[in-house]
This record gives C-alpha cells, structure tokens and sequence, in this order.
C-alpha cells in the first residue's frame, strides 16, 4: 500500500445514496446470517431446517429492494448449498461482519467496534446484535455521516491498513521491520498524531487496540490484516457514490 505519508492533503468525499447504503447493510446482514449458517453446521452438521433457512435468506434478499444492489458473486454463493462454498469465496462470507460492522458504525447502527486485533466476527455478542436486526430497522435507523467524519474514518482506516500490512510482510519475513520500515512507522505516527487522526505509544508506533502491534501474536497481525482491508474498501465505497460493490477473496489476502 502507498505510504500514508505521501497520501493528498484532501480526500474527495461523495457519499453513497442512503438507499444504495440500506441496500448494502441488508445485503451485508444476510452474508452475516449465511456466515452463521456455515459455522453451525462446520460443528453440529447440516440439517434441512439450515438449508431451508438459507434458501428463504436468499428469496428474501432477491425479493427486496436490495435485490439490484448484489453482485454477481454474491447472488453466486448465496445460491451455493450451505457447505459448499469453495475455500476460495468464503472470506467474503466470513468478512461480510467486518464490513456490516465498520458501515455500521459510520451510519449509526453500531455504537462501537471490538478493540484490534479482534474482529467483529470475535464478539458473539456483536454478531447477536447485528443479526437480531431486522431489514426494516437498518433501514429506519441508517445515518449518513457528514462528509468531513467520513473523510476522517476513511483516513484512519488507510492508516491504520497499511501499518497492519507494513507489520504483516515483516511478519513473513521473519519478523523483523527494516530501518526504512522503522522510519516510515514513526514519520507515519508523528504525522497522524499531529492532525489528530491517532495517538502514538512512547515509542512512537501507532496505538491500535490495547497494545503495540509489534506485541501481537502472527495469528492475530494476519487476521487483522484482512480484517482492516476489508473496512478500508468498505469505507472507500461509502465515500464514492457509484462505486460497485467489490468482494474480497483468498487473492487479495496475498
């Protein structure tokens, strides 16, 4: 990723419509249930009554108004059998909470996020909210964010991105930062200190989550790796209206 550092000055904010939000957040919502779909049969087993579920999830999607919202690639798996998602599509199924999770909070429906590295996909209590909203609720309770918010939670996120993905190559390259890397991270943390994006521990790294990122086990850099690209591109989409939905996959975790 490009280094924070030489990002513009100004970043060119043109918020989605409300309904293309509400869209995606339904959308979003159901991916969320098919995600719990998954995981009940990965331990107990597929049942009929999981099939049957899923099947209505996707008849209550296409008979939505969020119906001309999915891509291609979402209608393709949320029309795949439960179990039957290919290794290679289903980290836009697991990660549909970490996108429900970050539109969430800027639109209001989520007070506040688990602390990094830990994903939405971490708090069974979290998930329990967010699944026990209803299509109708998203829908009254969305809240565009002004412009300028949106323009600070899109900065924070490349921020804090590409810190996770600097952490992430030293990680695969035996754990050590290089001298260039250690300068970019503390020219990177002065410069978000000073326009009020983050705070800095004494050493000057950025303060993410309840301790520095260089103290995180490998498990939990690569998660929150993933974790903060998907909330990037999700904020990303928020601030250009038109866009098109993207959905991650196993490439884009490389």
């Amino acid at each position: 990723m490009e280094n924070p550092e030489e990002l513009d000055d100004f970043i060119t904010i043109d918020l989605q419509p409300r309904q293309a939000v509400i869209d995606r957040l339904s959308i979003l919502h159901a991916f969320v249930e098919r995600s719990m779909l998954e995981a009940v049969t990965e331990v107990d087993g597929g049942t009929s009554e999981i099939e049957e579920r899923r099947f209505d999830l996707l008849a209550e999607l296409l008979s939505s108004h969020a119906a001309d919202s999915l891509i291609p690639e979402e209608l393709e798996i949320m029309q795949m059998p439960i179990g039957q998602i290919p290794d290679d599509q289903q980290a836009s199924v697991i990660l549909s909470a970490e996108a429900f999770g970050i539109l969430g909070k800027a639109c209001g429906l989520i007070r506040e996020l688990p602390l990094p590295p830990n994903p939405v996909g971490s708090s069974e209590e979290l998930l329990e909210s967010i699944l026990a909203m209803t299509p109708e609720e998203i829908a009254e309770h969305v809240q565009l964010p002004a412009e300028e918010e949106a323009a600070t939670m899109l900065e924070v996120a490349e921020v804090i991105h590409w810190r996770a993905d600097v952490e992430f190559g030293a990680r695969l390259d035996g754990g050590q930062l290089t001298e260039d890397e250690k300068e970019s991270i503390l020219a990177v943390g002065a410069e978000a200190e000073r326009s009020g994006l983050a705070t800095t521990y004494p050493s000057g790294d950025l303060r993410i989550g309840n301790k520095p990122i260089r103290k995180w086990t490998d498990d939990e850099v690569e998660t929150f790796y993933i974790v903060s690209l998907q909330q990037r591109i999700a904020l990303e989409w928020l601030c250009t209206a038109g866009q098109t939905w993207t959905i991650l996959t196993e490439e884009d975790d490389d």
